[in-house]
This record gives C-alpha cells, sequence and structure tokens, in this order.
C-alpha cells in the first residue's frame, strides 16, 4: 500500500463519519419537528372541542392519541360525540380515525366506526348502518375550508330496527370561501322505509344540490336553526323518479327577518305524466288534483320551464297565483 492512499482513506472515513453524524442530527431535529407537530394536532383539537363546549355544546373526542411516526399524524378517538346547545341533535359513533401524511397536512382522511346514533327533531332517534363511508377535511391552513364525504349502501334504522330509509350512494362537499358556505351533493337509490308508508311507495329517488348560502360559513359552529335573514343561490336542485322524468329548480331565495320568503326561480319539468305517476303512487288521494295539474302544464309540452315568483311568502306562476307559504322558523 503507497503512503498517498492513506490520506485518502482518512478523508473518506471522515467525510463517512460526518454524514453519518449529520443524518443522526437530520433524524433527531426531525422527530423534534414531528413531536412538536404532533402537540400543535393534540392542542387544536382540545382547543375545538372547548369552543364547542363554550356554545353550551357536548363535544367529546374521548381518549385522542396522535400517531402516525415518522411519515403521518394519525389522531384516533376511542369514541366521539357532539350534542348541539339545546339538546335537540346529536350524533355519536363508536370510534374515529383521522389521518395526514406529513407531505400534505391539509387533506386529511376521516373513517369513523359503524353504526352511528342521530338524533334530531324532525326524525327522533336513528341507527345509521353503511358498507363504506370515507371523508376527508381540509382546514383552512393557507386555503379554503372544506369537508366531503362518500358513501355507499347507508340504512337508516329506528332504534327497534325498524328501517327508515336507505341510499345506495351519495356524495357530498361543503366549502367555505370567504363568509360563503357552497354545498354541492348527489345521492341515488333513495327509498323509504315501512315507517313512511306513503313515501314507501314512491319509486326509487335521485337528486342533486348545488347551492350557495351567503354568510352561511359560520352557520358550522354557531347555533343557528332560523332560516330568517339569509339567502341562497341555487344553482341547481333535483330530485328524478328515473333517468327519464326529474323537477329541476334553479334561480335565487331569501327570507326576510319575519320569516317571509321571496324568490325568483325557474323549474323544469322532464316527463310531468311520469312524475304525477310517481306522486299518485305515493299520495292516491290526491290523485284528482295531480291530474288537473298534469293537464295544465301538458299544454306547455314534454319538457316545460316555469317562472316562479314568490313575493313575501305569495307564490305565482306567470301571471297565475297558487297560494301562499306560511312564515318560516
Amino acid at each position: 500500500m503507497t503512503s498517498s492512499n492513506l490520506p485518502r482513506r482518512r478523508r473518506r472515513s471522515v467525510l463517512l463519519l460526518w454524514a453519518v453524524v449529520l443524518l443522526v442530527l437530520i433524524g433527531i431535529a426531525y422527530t423534534f419537528a414531528w413531536m412538536r407537530l404532533a402537540d400543535v394536532v393534540r392542542s387544536r383539537v382540545e382547543g375545538t372541542l372547548a369552543a364547542l363546549r363554550a356554545t353550551g355544546a357536548t363535544a367529546d373526542c374521548t381518549n385522542h392519541e396522535v400517531g402516525g411516526f415518522p411519515l403521518h399524524f394519525v389522531l384516533e378517538c376511542d369514541s366521539i360525540r357532539y350534542s348541539d346547545p339545546a339538546g335537540l341533535s346529536e350524533v355519536s359513533t363508536a370510534s374515529m380515525r383521522a389521518s395526514a401524511d406529513i407531505y400534505d397536512p391539509r387533506r386529511i382522511r376521516i373513517r369513523i366506526a359503524q353504526p352511528a346514533l342521530v338524533k334530531a327533531p324532525a326524525v327522533g332517534q336513528l341507527v345509521v348502518h353503511w358498507r363504506e363511508m370515507h371523508g376527508e377535511l381540509f382546514p383552512p391552513l393557507g386555503g379554503d375550508a372544506a369537508i366531503s364525504i362518500d358513501g355507499k349502501a347507508l340504512v337508516a334504522e329506528r332504534t327497534q330496527a325498524e328501517p327508515m330509509l336507505t341510499i345506495a350512494s351519495m356524495q357530498g362537499t361543503a366549502r367555505a370561501i370567504d363568509k360563503d358556505a357552497y354545498l354541492d351533493g348527489r345521492f341515488e337509490g333513495l327509498e323509504f322505509g315501512p315507517s313512511l308508508p306513503d313515501l314507501g311507495a314512491l319509486p326509487p329517488l335521485s337528486g342533486k344540490a348545488d347551492v350557495t348560502v351567503a354568510d352561511g360559513a359560520a352557520l358550522a359552529v354557531a347555533d343557528t336553526r332560523s332560516f330568517r335573514g339569509r339567502s341562497a343561490t341555487i344553482r341547481e336542485l333535483t330530485l328524478s323518479p328515473s333517468d327519464d322524468a326529474g323537477v329541476t329548480v334553479k334561480g335565487r331565495a331569501s327570507v326576510d327577518a319575519e320569516g317571509r320568503l321571496d324568490a325568483d326561480l325557474k323549474i323544469r319539468l322532464r316527463n310531468p305524466e311520469e312524475l304525477a305517476a310517481a306522486l299518485k303512487l305515493a299520495f292516491p288521494e290526491a290523485g284528482r288534483e295531480i291530474d288537473n295539474a298534469t293537464a295544465m302544464v301538458a299544454m306547455l309540452g314534454s319538457d316545460p320551464l316555469m317562472p316562479v315568483t314568490i313575493r313575501k311568502g305569495k307564490v305565482s306562476v306567470g301571471f297565475i297565483p297558487l297560494g301562499r307559504i306560511p312564515p318560516l322558523p
């Protein structure tokens, strides 16, 4: 071995040693940064729960832990529960898992264990099962806040295992941009169970909604059940009993401080005869009224577009008054 090779080997050994030391330091720094961010996640969760409780609501994410080192952040709760300040609405599930990648922390994937227990004033207490349910949350970190869900084969039952409705599939997104809330969703295969005998006669329904609620971003955290003082832009509201028939509504609507509705809408009816047949299955006692309305609509063609105006709750189609909508809550 020549003497000139010894310095080269020493330099290589020194460089290798420094590389190892640098990697160790980077690993220590990364671990410290990950643990610091994990503490931020915990504090954000606890701060959100505290803010909800400050409104008088019940909000629990029991035994929440943050893990997923080194490439992910994973928040797990043994159970979750939310009840509004008045105790009229409640949602609870057995467990929840929320995860995000270290390189894309704004995209939080959410999985909730079934079943979910749902309580609402209009329907009472329900148990909801599903075959698939996925969700994503985008918190307002350098962008607009949003949440989306995608579910398949949902079944809502009374607590006595009495089916109320089933949905073959559903997708929905809620996005807050500035102060407005943008809602976009669709569903297919909605069927009603024996507990709703009138609606149970309807064929499977599909629907789509694309709506903007002005100043609606705060509704997600406020205890608000009133429509008063609200306005909305309806880009599309569609309900269809088949691929060939449906009702589509577009336009603008607002509710004043006294609950009176104002709206300028355009309603398109596809295949009115099939729509009338579906309605008569669900409401046979109103068959004559449905036939009379269908005969009037038939004069406008097979795909009529009707302007509907509502002023202070008074509804009219063109120059024809139809009735009055009572003040909304």
